[in-house]
């Protein structure tokens, strides 16, 4: 029998994501971070995870979307 073991990461405020699903985590800071932001805003592919805290971090999904977490890298 096959038995398929999802695994979920914590990424702040009682919110997980599914780790095989992450492709990078980026610094809120860096150059590229902010490319992919405001990218993933202008297409609708952004959620916000921070739940009202500083954005500390990005997280790309396979799926497109970016998260934004308050954990640090």
């Amino acid at each position: 029998m096959l038995e398929l073991a999802l695994r979920f990461v914590p990424i702040g405020g009682g919110n997980v994501v599914c780790s095989s699903k992450i492709m990078a985590i980026l610094p809120n800071g860096s150059r590229a971070a902010e490319k992919i932001l405001s990218s993933a805003k202008k297409t609708n592919r952004f959620i916000s995870l921070a739940n009202g805290k500083k954005c500390r971090s990005v997280i790309l999904m396979d799926s497109g979307l970016v998260f934004s977490s308050r954990l640090r890298t």
